[in-house]
């Protein structure tokens, strides 16, 4: 009800005439956690007026939660990205904004499908790659997720995520999804990743992968193993362990990446084949009924 109220056409003027960052970014991001998608307040937002009063006037966690926001619901936001990436504008993120606030902006640009030069340029300096290595696994895997995805150079970022303790980090604190989209990652941009991808075969992680995660978290993590010719006995180990389980839980686009990955790393498996196509048998009879 309360957030009926607010998609008003005289209350959305009233709120942008009267508020101000903070009320912009903890309405928006509110609405954002709740699951709800786009509406006619993001739609002032992401106005001239709206979106250089925020990135002016607004916090480094303020213009974060508002971009995250904006992105979850699915809101392109070119306006408010476009402001966001002014050179100023990121200075004054990734010198005065927590870590958080640098990884989630540059992850709501890659997402929205926004060019962010400037801002990946930034991300990729080794002051603020040295702040964001202390940050937590998901915020790390966001940020190199974000580069990989906007095919933006990251050579000082990818080293340090290669790092060996970094990589330990990752695997101890990070879950099954911030482990596989940092690997997906670094195969994506063509980076070394030797610790990583050695890390990534190890029983312990894989049963977090594995057993834990998604088909999605498999899918990604054994596509990007095969991208980057690395041997991974392990995990096709743990793959065919619980091939039933994963093939039938799985989408089919999913499935079939995992099924192409093991064929080029040259490894085949009549079970966990013959459960690629049991799936999508499936989906094909779900989808005629």
């Amino acid at each position: 009800m309360w957030f009926e109220v607010l998609e008003g056409e005289s209350v959305v003027q009233k709120f942008v005439r009267e508020g101000n960052p903070q009320a912009f970014s903890n309405t928006i991001w509110a609405r954002a956690t709740l699951g709800l998608k786009g509406t006619a307040l993001a739609s002032a937002i992401d106005t001239k007026e709206v979106a250089e009063y925020l990135v002016r006037e607004g916090k480094p966690q303020e213009i974060s939660n508002t971009m995250w926001a904006m992105a979850k619901m699915g809101v392109e936001a070119r306006i408010l990205a476009s402001a966001v990436d002014r050179e100023e504008v990121v200075e004054k993120l990734v010198q005065d904004g927590r870590l958080q606030n640098i990884a989630n902006t540059i992850w709501a640009m890659a997402t929205m499908g926004a060019e962010a030069r400037n801002l990946a340029s930034a991300v990729d300096r080794k002051d603020v790659v040295q702040k964001l290595v202390n940050a937590f696994p998901q915020d790390i895997s966001n940020a190199i997720w974000a580069m990989a995805t906007m095919g933006a150079e990251a050579r000082n970022l990818a080293s340090t995520v290669d790092s060996k303790d970094f990589v330990q980090k990752l695997v101890q604190q990070g879950k099954s999804q911030n482990i596989s989209n940092t690997v997906w990652a670094m195969a994506t941009m063509g980076a070394e990743a030797r610790n990583l991808a050695i890390a990534v075969d190890r029983k312990d992680v894989v049963q977090k992968i594995v057993q834990a995660g998604k088909t999605q978290d498999i899918s990604n993590t054994i596509w990007a193993m095969a991208a980057m010719r690395v041997e991974c006995p392990g995990l096709i180990n743990g793959i065919k362990g619980d091939a039933e389980r994963i093939m039938k839980n799985g989408d089919i686009q999913h499935v079939s990446n995992i099924a192409y990955a093991l064929a080029d790393l040259g490894y085949f498996e009549k079970r966990v084949f013959g459960a690629v196509v049991g799936q999508a048998e499936r989906i094909a009879r779900e989808a005629k009924e």
